[in-house]
């Protein structure tokens, strides 16, 4: 027998043998798509800040600005600074002696509320001239007509009077460049309820400038003609 011919198979056979038997090594993927695709992955601590900033508030967290016997004569939520994020305009009513006449009376408190990075609501603005008392509509009652909040801002409307009825509409938006709600439009009108003859101008930055929410007072405003 050819002693070389055996060597030479076993030898060949030994080597097969350790290479089937051998573990499969797991191949990994280091290419840079990999790499930016993990590190756009958002972490555990994100989804929860994310998640905090774009809840909506609940009773109890509104009820804490509420201070001193004061009310919410209403709370509208949405996006107030156009980013996603969940704010709050909160409108609260104080209590006043019960002696008050018409006309008199102390202005409502309009807050505006954000969430912070720990995801604890926040009052961020406040203005105190935006909503006037509960006396202050005349002969129509209660001025205060509502709040609504639109895609990064919030509007208002301010109603009144007796035979003349009068209304006024404030539109705030929020400004990036500013960090801060500016006045963005303001519409007043006059209707005279017997002649059904109305009255209307609207203002924009052009006509009264740059002014910030916790800065306005409709008394600064140009007056409709007969209001």
């Amino acid at each position: 027998m050819n002693y070389k011919k055996i060597i030479l198979l076993t030898c060949a056979a030994v080597i097969t043998g350790c290479q089937m038997g051998a573990p499969a090594t797991a191949a990994t993927d280091s290419s840079p798509e990999k790499a930016k695709t993990e590190s756009a992955m958002p972490t555990t601590e994100t989804t929860k800040q994310e998640t905090s900033s774009h809840k909506e508030a609940t009773v109890a967290e509104l009820n804490a600005f509420a201070e001193g016997n004061s009310k919410i004569l209403s709370s509208q939520q949405g996006d107030l600074s156009g980013n996603g994020m969940q704010g709050v305009v909160l409108v609260l009513d104080h209590p006043g002696s019960g002696a008050e006449m018409l006309g008199e009376g102390t202005p409502r408190s309009t807050l505006l509320l954000m969430r912070d990075s720990a995801g604890q609501l926040q009052k961020v603005k406040q203005n105190d001239r935006l909503v006037p008392c509960a006396q202050c509509g005349g002969m129509a009652g209660d001025p205060f007509g509502y709040v609504r909040v639109d895609k990064g801002g919030f509007t208002a409307l301010i109603e009144g009077g007796s035979r003349e009825r009068w209304s006024d509409e404030y539109a705030f938006k929020y400004s990036a460049e500013q960090q801060d709600w500016l006045l963005d439009k303001a519409v007043r009108a006059v209707t005279d309820t017997e002649t059904g003859e109305e009255k209307q101008i609207e203002l924009t930055g052009k006509d009264f400038g740059t002014i910030r929410f916790e800065e306005f007072d409709p008394k600064t405003l140009p007056k409709v003609e007969g209001k």
